[in-house]
């Protein structure tokens, strides 16, 4: 019966290889709509008032710390805070021990995440210990975190292994994800790996954003002005702060200014980044 089989496959060459082709495409479609809901669904514990800002090569990608102070001094941005994606080892590298951990401060990370519950009595414990760190409830549980525990956190990404206090454990019962997260002190970062200055992205807290909009274009050929018309859905008007994203494959031409068409001028948020070729400014 095998032989019957394949000598029915083997019969028609370019039928088999036509019909295996059309599943691989179908799986493939698949597997593509399914990453794409996946996407969608992930931003339902988004926030219509926050917004991130980070290199455009990857989370991993440091930036200057002096951007964290521009960005806090831009009109309405109520509060910045600074993360560092560090990634580690906790336990080993199988997939159930992964979740994010970040390097935090803890003077403005709840003050641009108003949404994790914390007592006051934990957020001071947590800025008064070096080695402090904060998590979820869900991730407290599923690893049997009580207050006072110490864990281990092998470094990769910096070459630092961690020793942590568990100082605070917040909550959020509208977004269950948000309660896998780990966050330690920047500081205990720094001062471990004898570099100050560098963080990985920074989330603004502002009082209203009325639009985020973005543009890619190809620089001008030979000339040194390009007008790239960008939609945004509103104008900028007093209160309500619009963020434009603009980005460029010319690591050598550069934006000199932002205005929409009301003849508003727009602040730059955050300096000219390159890198791999494109080039990008944040108004």
């Amino acid at each position: 019966m095998r032989k019957l089989a394949l000598r029915n496959l083997l019969r028609n060459k370019l039928r088999t290889t036509l019909t295996v082709a059309s599943l691989m495409f179908a799986l493939l479609l698949l597997s593509l709509l399914t990453a794409f809901l996946e996407l969608l669904s992930s931003t339902e514990g988004a926030s219509d008032n926050r917004v991130i800002v980070r290199s455009a090569i990857s989370l991993a990608t440091l930036l200057p710390e002096s951007y964290w102070h521009q960005i806090d001094t831009l009109p309405h941005v109520e509060a910045v805070t600074p993360l560092n994606w560090f990634q580690g080892i906790f336990k080993d590298d199988r997939p159930e021990n992964f979740f994010p951990r970040f390097a935090a401060d803890p003077a403005t990370l709840f003050k641009v995440y108003p949404e994790l519950r914390i007592s006051p009595e934990q957020q001071q414990a947590w800025a008064a210990d070096r080695r402090g760190f904060v998590t979820g409830r869900t991730l407290a549980q599923k690893y049997g975190w009580k207050i006072g525990d110490s864990i281990f956190i092998k470094g990769d990404l910096y070459p630092l292994d961690v020793n942590l206090v568990l100082r605070g454990i917040y909550t959020q019962p509208d977004t269950p994800d948000q309660e896998k997260v780990l966050y330690f002190q920047r500081q205990y970062l720094e001062e471990g790996i004898g570099k100050r200055g560098l963080i990985g992205s920074m989330q603004q807290f502002s009082t209203q954003i009325g639009s985020v909009s973005g543009s890619l274009s190809a620089a001008a050929t030979g000339g040194t002005l390009t007008t790239v018309p960008v939609i945004m859905p509103n104008v900028q008007t007093a209160g309500n702060l619009n963020v434009v994203i603009i980005g460029w494959n010319d690591t050598a031409a550069t934006v000199s200014s932002v205005t929409d068409a009301e003849g508003n001028t727009y602040a730059i948020a955050a300096p000219l980044l390159t890198g791999t070729g494109l080039s990008q400014i944040i108004y």
